[in-house]
């Protein structure tokens, strides 16, 4: 398997309200961790999708270029509805951006 034909599907839509902050925008060596696990994807997948929900446009801006953010507006409803989101925005026909 290539890595053209892997898509990576970051969840990054919940409220983390126990954390107090957005868990995806926390800092490591001077990164976010969605920064992070997006650009590692990148390296191995051929399509990388961030499903943002809560705090979307923080989160959004946290992610370079290139990376296809879907919103999910119901974030409420779990992170099954935002894995459903973010597997709806895996181009079909194989045709990544790469």
């Amino acid at each position: 398997m290539n890595r053209a034909s892997i898509a990576g599907v970051i969840l990054a839509a919940g409220a983390s309200s126990r954390m107090g902050q957005p868990k995806a925008l926390l800092e490591y060596d001077g990164e976010t961790f969605v920064h992070r696990l997006a650009r590692i994807l990148d390296e191995v997948c051929g399509c990388v999708v961030v499903v943002v929900g809560y705090d979307a446009e923080r989160v959004q801006a946290a992610v370079s270029s290139g990376t296809i953010v879907v919103d999910n507006s119901q974030p409420e409803l779990g992170m099954l509805s935002s894995l459903q989101c973010g597997l709806r925005c895996v181009p079909r026909d194989g045709a990544y951006r790469r």
